[in-house]
């Protein structure tokens, strides 16, 4: 595989971290960070090319080398990463709203206008195309041939994905403000139920199969203006773990016939959750990193950061952690020691990539940057 023109190699050897790296609280310069090179996507650019690429669309890996990036002001491109080569340009004819999303070897887009796309990224071509008056900034989910889109005035599609065509509509009628914390929870499906964040802080139980809504959890809100809910919620055979921007962090059992309240913590506002192997990562947009115990809510560990937590990445028992202005860090899940920290000194909103045994975080500047992932197995954080 010919990789020469691809990679800058920034470290013939990377060095492992500092051992001394395990305290609370970050200091950039303690830790060297395992970087493995980066992908530079701006060679082929011209002037008639975008500008760089969009923090709200982000990118995402088709099969095993065939990266679809989407780009500014309104682009969306195929990268073979084996070859260092474009492979399509598809104008979209307005932004990307939202994080695409590949399914079943095709692409998901999202635009401003309220337009949905199925794209064929092999060829660069249109599959379907959708109007629905309004977008969304979240990532979009399919289960069993139907994709899940939740749009910014709280209402969620059912789309079946081979034809495109809409299969019900289900408005949560929460009268939020205009105003949204962007790329808030995304839905997720547990046993045919769908669970939907909302904007005002309540999650919605619907049916899968007609979109009707079984059961609507409410929690007293306090006077903080925005209470979406954030990250991934955790469900299980009986209870959802939901995380709100407000800083409410809950366990609640929705089989009841009222439901129940099982443990309740109170952050600053969170901005990330994710969940592995029964611990719970909550990233805060003042920059603090909690472990705690899914089940009993016991917090476990709490590392301070200088930047609004952006996203989770683990992989085995490391995890990455992304900040929205370009601090990546590696830490321990067991305990939150750190082992390295580096600053792009780019805004990274999009999704990593993990290629070829490391993370890449892809910058503003149209460059990819790598981490030494170690462990083959990732499991993502929306």
């Amino acid at each position: 595989m010919f990789l020469f023109s691809l990679f800058i190699l920034l470290f013939a050897h990377s060095s492992f971290a500092n051992p001394n790296c395990v305290s609370g609280v970050l200091r950039g310069g303690d830790c060297q960070p395992l970087r493995t090179g980066m992908i530079r996507l701006d060679d082929q650019l011209d002037a008639k090319k975008p500008l760089g690429s969009s923090p709200f669309g982000g990118m995402v890996l088709v099969g095993e080398d065939l990266l679809v990036v989407a780009h500014e002001p309104d682009w969306l491109a195929g990268y073979d990463l084996s070859k260092g080569t474009y492979s399509f340009w598809l104008p979209l004819g307005s932004p990307v709203a939202g994080p695409i999303e590949a399914f079943e070897g095709s692409v998901v887009v999202g635009l401003r206008t309220g337009e949905l796309l199925k794209i064929d990224p092999n060829k660069g071509r249109v599959l379907w195309r959708l109007s629905l008056g309004r977008y969304s900034d979240r990532v979009p989910v399919l289960i069993g041939g139907t994709l899940l889109y939740q749009v910014i005035d709280d209402q969620m599609f059912a789309i079946d994905y081979a034809s495109g065509k809409k299969l019900w509509l289900y408005d949560a009628d929460t009268a939020a403000s205009d105003i949204k914390i962007r790329q808030a929870a995304a839905p997720q499906v547990f046993e045919n139920k769908v669970f939907m964040g909302t904007s005002t802080g309540e999650v919605h139980i619907l049916s899968l199969a007609q979109g009707n809504r079984l059961k609507e959890l409410r929690f007293p809100k306090g006077s903080f203006r925005f209470h979406d809910v954030m990250g991934e919620m955790v469900i299980d055979q009986e209870s959802v773990v939901f995380g709100r921007y407000d800083g409410t962090l809950a366990r609640i059992r929705y089989t009841a016939s009222d439901a129940q309240l099982m443990w309740k913590k109170s952050f600053a506002s969170i901005a990330a959750v994710k969940e592995d192997q029964g611990q719970l990562l909550v990233g805060t947009a003042s920059g603090q990193v909690i472990g705690l115990d899914k089940n009993s809510g016991e917090q476990k560990w709490i590392l301070n950061t200088p930047q609004t937590i952006g996203s989770f990445t683990v992989v085995g028992e490391r995890v990455f952690v992304a900040g929205t202005e370009g601090l990546v860090s590696s830490i321990r899940k067991s305990d939150g020691g750190l082992e390295w920290t580096d600053d792009l000194y780019s805004h990274l909103d999009a999704r990593p990539l993990h290629w070829q045994g490391s993370i890449y975080y892809l910058s503003g500047y149209k460059v990819l940057y790598g981490f030494l992932a170690k462990d083959q197995e990732t499991r993502w954080a929306h």
